[in-house]
Formats: structure tokens, sequence, C-alpha cells
């Protein structure tokens, strides 16, 4: 029985290694279909050896769910295998499920002589010892500066537009019409937004601490204290932000992700303009799918109350995001967010589309790139006082950015980007094409 055992391992091994890479799920589905019709007699030590370098070489080649299986399919042939164990634990902690990991290593050490010095035994017990640290629950406190130049003919990702013209019927022509002689517009008005290009600095530092557990919600605790410094005088704005992310598994494929945080800003827009103080939380839920262990789903709600100098909106998202490791060099990521904004006090209610496509690729060890996509489109529930009906903004942001690694354990980068933002709308100081050029500089202390 154990020769039958043996020659279906060996074939399952040749049909991996012989497989071409543009065919690796016809062999993945082969191997999963061979291995559960395998008989339920004991594997003996070379039969232990032979499978232990299947589920190995299956893992090598990226089918981490189906060594998965292979790995369990294992332990039930021998039950008593250190090895075998190990090597399930190991895939398990890989797609960080140490819940499901832990009964395997306390398992496998309990079959180990810890009095033993015989070679194997040391090193099993260091690689047991190694995992379990892992797993285990830790504090990683962590803290970060960064810096980001930006040169834009907008400072406030919208050009000037000091002259706007009025349309025929809407609020700000009836009542001139209604008035007479008393008002006259000439068929515009003047915004005095004045000239807003220039160069913008952010000074950016913050801390973050997790509580690193795979068993329960896992916390991150992070502030962020921030400062915009621009050229033109009487623009910029400054701020704090606290932040809490939980995460938590919820079986092998699925994972809760909540966060909840406030802020607070102070910013001035020009110098006849007041400062004004914004106060905001925001609190989130996304319930992520893995896929496989390289692709993720995840969709989730969002709400966010603002307070603007004693106005307060509201707003709903609801978004459908994907990420997914194309390579281990290349990556992807895609959103859809759908928005509604309701505003008090006089300000414009609105809703909302924001589409996102992006992918960072790494060149070498330390250089990257990247390229992305933005379109969004915001519907406003009301014309403007000087617009017949109620506009829409159009956007489409354009970006690419190349970047480089200043440590080999990548604690400190420069990255360059470069922007277009073209904005189509009826309103004119939102229809505008805008390059602008973004350095940025982050280290991790």
């Amino acid at each position: 029985m154990f020769r039958q055992i043996t020659v279906g391992v060996v074939i399952l091994i040749s049909c991996c290694a012989n497989a071409a890479s543009d065919k690796l799920q016809l062999w993945q589905d082969k191997i999963t279909q061979n291995h559960m019709s395998a008989h339920t007699d004991s594997l003996t030590a070379d039969g232990i050896a032979l499978y232990a370098a299947m589920i190995r070489r299956v893992s090598g080649k990226g089918a981490d769910d189906t060594a998965l299986s292979l790995a369990k399919r294992g332990t039930e042939l021998a039950p008593e295998s250190v090895l075998l164990r190990i090597i399930l634990a190991k895939l398990y902690i890989k797609a960080r499920q140490c819940r499901h990991a832990m009964p395997h290593l306390t398992y496998a050490d309990d079959v180990i002589n810890r009095q033993s010095e015989h070679l194997t035994d040391r090193r099993y017990r260091q690689i047991i010892d190694r995992l379990r640290n892992l797993c285990a629950s830790t504090v990683e406190n962590v803290a970060f500066m960064s810096m980001k130049g930006q040169r834009s003919p907008s400072l406030l990702d919208r050009l000037g537009g000091d002259i706007v013209p009025i349309d025929e019927g809407s609020l700000f022509d009836r009542y001139c019409q209604a008035l007479g002689s008393l008002c006259a517009h000439q068929g515009h008005a003047d915004l005095k937004q004045g000239d807003r290009s220039g160069t913008s600095i952010w000074l950016h530092v913050g801390t973050m601490s997790r509580i690193r557990s795979h068993d329960i919600w896992t916390p991150t605790l992070k502030t962020h204290i921030f400062h915009k410094l621009n050229s033109k005088p009487y623009y910029g704005l400054r701020g704090a932000k606290i932040q809490l992310d939980m995460k938590r598994r919820v079986g092998d494929k699925k994972r809760f992700d909540a966060s909840l945080s406030a802020q607070s800003v102070i910013t001035q827009q020009g110098p006849d303009r007041p400062k004004r103080t914004y106060e905001a939380w925001r609190m989130g839920l996304t319930m992520r799918h893995f896929m496989t262990q390289k692709t993720n789903i995840g969709t989730g709600i969002a709400h966010m109350r603002t307070q603007q100098n004693m106005r307060h909106s509201k707003r709903f998202e609801t978004r459908l995001e994907m990420a997914t490791k194309v390579t281990n060099q290349l990556h992807a990521e895609a959103s859809l967010i759908w928005t509604r904004t309701f505003r008090k006090g006089g300000a414009l209610s609105s809703q909302g589309r924001d589409m996102y496509f992006g992918v960072s690729l790494d060149l070498n060890t330390w250089i990257f790139a990247g390229a992305s996509m933005r379109q969004t489109k915001t519907m406003f529930a009301r014309p403007l006082a000087y617009l017949r009906e109620a506009h829409q903004v159009s956007r489409r942001v354009l970006a690419t950015n190349i970047g480089i690694h200043l440590t080999k354990d990548k604690t400190s980068l420069i990255d360059l980007h470069f922007m277009r933002t073209k904005s189509a709308s009826h309103y004119r100081p939102d229809n505008f094409i805008d390059d602008a050029v973004i350095i940025y500089f982050q280290h991790i202390f």
C-alpha cells in the first residue's frame, strides 16, 4: 500500500515540475483532485519526506491554497509527523491565520522530546519557538516624519476664476431685474479670488502603535500633526488627527476592517478672508474577502460629520475596492466610491462618484514606480445664485511617480510625482487644467 502512495506522490511531484507557468491553474486542479483521492493509510518516513517536498514545490509555485490543502491532508495521513505539522503551521502563518497554526505547533512540541539533543529535534524546537514568536501578541511603536513639496498653478485645487458669468434666469439675475437701476451686474460677477498659484510645502509628523495579534481584533492607533506652508501669504492650514483602526479575521477568507478618526484643522484661503476652523470625525466599516492569497475584494460604508464655523455637513460613502498582487513586483488596485453629502447653512448638498485605478512596480530592490487614474463626478443639489441650473463637476487626475528607497530596510524614501488634473464644469472656477509636480520624502524611526 505504501508503494502505491509513494508512486502517486512521485507522479504528483513530476506533474508539478513539468507544468508550465501559463498552465498553473490546470495543474493545481489536477493535484487537488489526485491528492483528495489518496488512501488514508499512514505514511512512513520516506513517504512523509516525499509529501513534504511536494507541498514545498506547490507553495513555491505560488499555489498557496493548494499547498495548504495538501498539508492538511498530510497531517491526516501522518498525525505524528512533526515535519508536516510545522509545514502546515507555516502555511497558516503565511495566510495570517495564527489561531489555526498554534494548535499544530503545540501538538508538534508535545511530540518532540524536549530533553533530546538530537540535531533534528533541536532544529524542530528552534523552528517551533520562532513560529510561536511570530504569532505572539506584541506592541509595535513607530514614529515617522514626511515632507511634501508641490508646485502647481493652484494652491487650493482649482484656479482663481475671478470673473464668473451670470446666467439669465438665475436667482441673482432675477433680483437684479427686480431692483432695476439699483443693480447693474454687466452679465458677470467678480469673486475676487486673486492669484493663488505658487509652491506649497507639507510638513507631517506622526506616531503609530499597533498590537499585533492574530486571534482577536488587532488595533492600531495613529496620530498625525500637519502644517501646510504656501509661497503666497494668507494661504495655508495646520491641524491634527487621531485615528483608530481595528482588524479581525473571520474564517479563512474574510476580514473586518473598522476605523474611527477625529481631526481639527485651521485654514485661511486669502488675505481678505478670516481663518476657518474645521472639526470632523469619521467612522467606517469594510468587509474584505480574500479570493486568493494574492487577491482580495472589499465592500464598506463610512459616515463623516464636519463642523465648519457652526455649519454642519454629513457625508455618507459606499465603496467597493479590489487589490491584487499580479507578480511579486507588480501590484494593482481599484476602487469605486459613491458619496452623498448633506450640508446646512446655505452650503450646497451633493452626490458623487469616485473611481480609481492604480499600479505599482518594484523595478529592483531600491527603485519603484507607479501610475494611477482617478475620475470623480460631483452633482450639486441646487444652483448657485448666479447659475440658472445646478452645476456638476467632472475631474480626471492622471499621475505617475518614480521613487527610490534610501535604506535597505525601506524606512526612508524619496518619491517624485507628476500629476495632471482636468476639470470640466459650467461653473468657471471648476473648469481648468492643472499640472503639478510633487516631491515626497518620508522617514520611519
